[in-house]
């Protein structure tokens, strides 16, 4: 769970994260805390900027006593990305351990739909049943079929930090909603996938 994380441990990894990053990948850094965009926008730029992060958070983290192992390695490597963001350029831990707790949401529906937001598939939830959605996020947004019958179910979520997210059955092509364990998070950006796991007690 990310309560049970060592928050001083994240900080120093934090730290040592942001010693290693270049000189692009600084600049980017600070661009999107002044303006909250890359220094050249585009989807490519931000996958690459991502990655860049990640990977020295997953080689660094050992190190810290930072266990990231294989069955959540996309979760908590997605959370500690985002908290890496939010938290910058300080570390504080206080504020990394406000930032890993889970979020108020709300979930859409047809009485109270959330604006539309463009988006990608952010993240997965492996083994995670309809019944343990509807238990933490209630009903689905649409049990509607999408038109080209891709998703049959999907919950469209916004965080109280204004991230959105989406929870749907993507391609689980004749499985009952309730018999499907495997889902797809989507969302604009990381940290979509992150609210969604800490709210799910995934991480």
């Amino acid at each position: 769970m990310a309560s049970g994380l060592n928050i001083e441990m994240i900080s120093k990894l934090f730290e040592r994260v942001r010693s290693q990053i270049d000189i692009e990948t600084a600049q980017d850094l600070d661009s999107i805390i002044e303006d909250g965009e890359l220094v050249q926008p585009g989807y490519g730029g931000m996958y690459r900027f991502t990655q860049k992060i990640t990977n020295i958070i997953l080689s660094e983290a050992k190190l810290f006593g930072v266990e990231i192992g294989s069955e959540f390695q996309s979760s908590l490597s997605s959370l500690l990305f985002s908290s890496f963001i939010n938290t910058y350029p300080n570390f504080n831990p206080e504020d990394i351990e406000s930032d890993l707790q889970p979020r108020p949401f709300v979930v859409g529906s047809d009485e109270n739909p959330l604006p539309w937001v463009g988006g990608s598939r952010q993240g997965e939830l492996d083994g995670v049943l309809y019944q343990q959605i509807v238990d933490v996020f209630g009903p689905p947004t649409s049990d509607e079929p999408s038109g080209d019958n891709k998703v049959q179910v999907e919950w469209d979520i916004q965080f109280d930090n204004g991230v959105r997210a989406s929870i749907y059955d993507y391609k689980q092509y004749g499985i009952p909603p309730e018999d499907i364990d495997y889902w797809s998070v989507g969302g604009n950006s990381p940290a979509s996938a992150a609210e969604v796991y800490k709210v799910l007690g995934l991480i």
